[in-house]
């Protein structure tokens, strides 16, 4: 959809900084290179969505700009008629370049914008029916970029610009659902797949491609508990992750979930145990003993009430309440 710039982040700030001052004569440079560097990260350092930002430097702020970028794919734009007119907007651009794709190569691009923070190949095969050959198309014609990780993982990802603009065509294809619940689906697979290594050897390799796929980890736990028919899925995708976020020592953001899982109606009694049992696991690496001490009581009830089938668990949260209720002797 548009050429790849071979800009680093300093150089387009410097494009910047030349076109508000073109654009606007009283532009003020001084303490702006924040700002202006979050425009820039916005747009990919594309010289063309630059230039296009750069045109409203004289109505808006900076920080107002990089707003607009960030809600709405038709700001970028310009009444100029001086340029094609394909180059007066970015939508014109990606239209345009749209236009110019097979059906298949359509179908697969629109796909790729429900995954967040990038993907796999697998998972691209997996979700959005991506071949190879196609995959390398579509890097190929700068509509998917290669992310440069530092860890050679093969990944690959859209911009967020691209993303949206992408979404917009598989809402419109009445696709949007069907691809959000197999995005579900495949990541629930991940995710419970990878619990059951995180305490082998294999855990180092099990944390790296967690940490991969953190944003597209959260959009399916996202999509999942507003969807009635999925909370029992949505409760196993946020129980395969606990552990994960308690080795990671993420525990802010794994409790918020795991109550947020919590709050849903109808969750089966195993279900809740063990939501119950990780969410007062980190609510006691947060210091927040009362919380952590009624949270393992009820898994402890909960896996009791089960029988046979809920002993051993029941074992693990009896230790852990006997810990919290030690750490509550100690603080009081």
């Amino acid at each position: 959809l548009y050429p790849v710039p071979e800009m680093d982040e300093s150089q387009a700030v410097d494009l910047f900084f030349q076109r508000a001052l073109r654009a606007n004569p009283n532009f003020e440079t001084a303490n702006r290179s924040k700002e202006v560097m979050d425009i820039c990260r916005l747009v990919d350092k594309l010289p063309l969505a630059i230039e296009l930002a750069t045109g409203w430097t004289p109505f808006m702020s900076c920080a107002q700009i990089a707003e607009q970028i960030r809600n709405d794919v038709d700001f970028l734009a310009s009444n100029l008629r001086n340029i094609p007119e394909r180059h007066r907007s970015l939508r014109a651009v990606f239209d345009h370049s749209w236009g110019l794709l097979s059906a298949e190569e359509q179908d697969v691009l629109m796909r790729l914008s429900i995954f967040r923070g990038g993907w796999s190949t697998a998972e691209a095969a997996a979700v959005a029916g991506a071949s190879l050959p196609l995959l390398r198309a579509l890097v190929e014609k700068s509509l998917v970029r290669v992310t440069d990780d530092g860890r050679n993982s093969g990944r690959n990802d859209l911009h967020d610009l691209m993303r949206r603009y992408t979404l917009e065509k598989l809402e419109a294809s009445g696709e949007l659902f069907g691809i959000q619940r197999t995005h579900f689906n495949t990541y629930l697979a991940l995710a419970e797949a990878a619990d059951a290594r995180l305490r082998t050897h294999e855990q180092e390799e099990c944390l790296a491609q967690l940490d991969l796929e953190r944003d597209n980890l959260r959009a399916a736990l996202e999509w999942g508990m507003a969807q009635p028919a999925l909370i029992d899925e949505t409760a196993r995708l946020a129980i395969a992750l606990a552990w994960y976020w308690r080795i990671r020592s993420q525990a802010i953001e794994g409790r918020e979930w795991l109550e947020r899982v919590l709050n849903l109606p109808s969750l089966a009694a195993s279900r809740r145990a063990a939501l119950s049992f990780h969410a007062g696991h980190l609510a006691w690496m947060l210091g927040d003993y009362e919380t952590a001490f009624a949270r393992q009581r009820e898994s402890l009830s909960l896996w009791e009430s089960l029988g046979e089938g809920g002993r051993l668990s029941a074992a693990f949260a009896q230790h852990a309440l006997g810990m919290t209720h030690y750490q509550l002797g100690n603080v009081k």
